[in-house]
């Protein structure tokens, strides 16, 4: 990862260094690893994706997620509610990881069912998988602000407020991440 670390927060950091020691010789960790030797710490923010066709879809969504998003979408389309738009840019983006390989660095504005806005960092990193499986990804997410599990459950995304790729030793994607927002008037 570049000198200028791009990483926030000090758990997205812990969980990129997490995903590091899980892979050997310049590798990608494989699931097997990821999934046999969580940190606990970390798990409830974590969520797997598969890369699929029809678009990112959850394999596994963390007890923290779950609560605050007031349901588990697993076995969902990630994204799934936004408009088509939104949806294959987080498609394009999910590919690039899994594809190239690298990794993506977001803060995301959302809003809870009482109109509080608050903002959340995510890290996304790509997975190793045996043949004939699907591209995977991890992810981990993390509120910068203070979330209440009440007032906040079934917060909704608004708006990115940052993104941008993580070099991990494959070199980056040319150009930025694909644009997710939605108008300013939205909220999914």
């Amino acid at each position: 990862m570049e000198e200028d670390n791009p990483i926030r927060t000090e758990q997205c950091r812990a969980f990129y260094e997490h995903w590091r020691a899980l892979g050997s010789n310049d590798l990608l960790p494989h699931t097997r690893d990821f999934v046999d030797r969580p940190d606990p710490a970390l798990i409830p923010f974590v969520v797997i994706l598969d890369v699929t066709e029809r678009g990112p879809v959850f394999r596994f969504m963390g007890t923290a997620l779950v609560e605050l998003w007031g349901r588990d979408q697993t076995n969902t389309i990630f994204g799934a509610g936004l408009p088509e738009p939104a949806i294959q840019a987080m498609r394009g983006n999910c590919e690039g990881i899994a594809m190239h390989p690298c990794g993506m660095i977001e803060v995301a504005e959302f809003i809870s069912p009482s109109g509080r806005s608050f903002q959340m960092e995510s890290i996304m990193l790509p997975l190793a998988v045996d043949d004939g499986r699907p591209p995977r990804l991890c992810s981990f997410c993390q509120p910068l602000d203070d979330v209440d599990e009440f007032e906040d459950k079934g917060s909704r995304y608004k708006t990115k407020q940052r993104v941008s790729w993580i070099d991990l030793g494959f070199g980056i994607p040319p150009g930025l991440p694909r644009d997710t927002n939605l108008s300013a008037d939205s909220v999914v």
